[in-house]
């Protein structure tokens, strides 16, 4: 099967899951021997244009930009699967192309100007609740109502106008919840399908030299609740953060002693090193899709330890491998009790029946195979 992935990257700055997810299926369908073409605008690239604030602002609100179509057609794809377009790509050609289209929604940019449905640490639905200018006034993109303004206009019409999702044939949905909210704002169900990031298994061997520390992986953003995780973390209890991001001078002048910022290691690194910690805290409420740091974490077999209303205590209240915590005491509380074999063993099963490289191979092709037959 030809297949082409049209994607937009995110800048190197801001590490994003987004582009690693891209990255990964495309090296997985090719091993799997599937021709694959990335169709790409990198906004390191783009960023270095003087006009780019300018130019990436009218592109937004209008729905001009970069056009894939010439790639596309001299690729002549079976398929072709978009996984974001903003905001380097515009989304007119999209009413033009003829072939067979799938998205996967990494986000909740189509209802939200910075994807995250969340404001000030809480959950928020002001703007696909009705309140169409709230982004703007609460300046929810990059901390600036001006470049907030042309993501509210595009999003008024509501997701099901959304230019992509309104074309696309198929939908695919990281996440129940992520499934739940897009219905409850117009996206037709038909369209929808559930299926979550797949990494291969090469983390979960047994541990060696066991850690008595807990372990946190993330970028160092607010969303990712790092304020609230490092001000409520107990004296007597060990935490690695791996991860770089905005936020590590913050943390670093605010942590505990008992907390270490072991910056950005690479994925072999931190794979070697999963296995040995006694479980991973997330501390973050936004309600992301399908963090692969968490998948990272079952594939080690380390129990998630979550703040609820977040996207790994939903898999936690899902599939049992974990605790849930509300506040610091219930935190504490959960780190305190041992880590069991039944803990771990539960965390490996929990990986092993829902994300593995092959059950998510298995999904995406048969998403391609009912486009192209239908």
């Amino acid at each position: 099967m030809r297949i082409a992935l049209v994607h937009s990257y995110y800048r190197s700055e801001t590490p994003s899951g987004e582009n690693v997810a891209v990255d990964r299926q495309a090296e997985l369908l090719a091993a799997a021997g599937h021709e694959v073409r990335i169709v790409a605008r990198h906004s390191d690239e783009d960023a270095s244009r003087s006009s780019d604030k300018l130019r990436l602002a009218w592109q937004v609100a209008s729905g001009a930009g970069a056009d894939p179509s010439a790639e596309l057609r001299a690729f002549n794809p079976d398929v072709v699967h978009v996984h974001n377009l903003f905001p380097n790509f515009g989304t007119r050609w999209l009413k033009t192309w003829p072939g067979p289209l799938l998205a996967t929604v990494h986000n909740y940019r189509p209802l939200c100007a910075n994807a995250l449905l969340l404001r000030e640490g809480k959950f928020c639905t002001l703007c696909p609740d009705g309140d169409k200018w709230a982004g703007v006034r609460h300046s929810c993109y990059r901390e600036s109502r001006a470049a907030t303004i042309p993501l509210a206009i595009r999003n008024r019409p509501g997701p099901s106008r959304d230019a992509l999702l309104h074309r696309a044939d198929r939908i695919i949905m990281l996440s129940p919840r992520a499934e739940t909210i897009y219905r409850r704002y117009g996206l037709p169900s038909e369209k929808l399908r559930q299926l979550p990031h797949g990494i291969d298994a090469a983390a979960a061997d047994s541990p060696t030299e066991p850690l008595n520390r807990w372990v946190s992986v993330g970028r160092l953003t607010s969303e990712k609740g790092w304020a609230w995780l490092v001000a409520n973390w107990p004296d007597d209890v060990g935490l690695d953060i791996y991860g770089a991001g905005p936020m590590r001078a913050e943390l670093a002048a605010s942590a505990p002693a008992s907390v270490r910022l072991l910056g950005e290691v690479s994925n072999d690194v931190l794979r070697a090193q999963l296995p040995r910690y006694q479980g991973a805290i997330f501390a973050g409420v936004a309600p992301e899709g399908c963090p692969f740091s968490a998948i990272e974490a079952l594939a080690a077999g380390l129990p998630l330890i979550a703040r609820r209303d977040g996207a790994a205590a939903d898999m936690v209240e899902r599939w049992g491998c974990g605790s849930i915590f509300r506040d610091g005491h219930q935190m504490s509380e959960c780190l305190h009790q041992p880590t069991t074999p039944a803990d771990r063993e539960a965390a490996l099963l929990t990986f092993r029946d829902n994300f593995t490289t092959e059950a998510w191979l298995s999904g995406l092709l048969a998403i391609y195979r009912e486009l192209v037959t239908s």
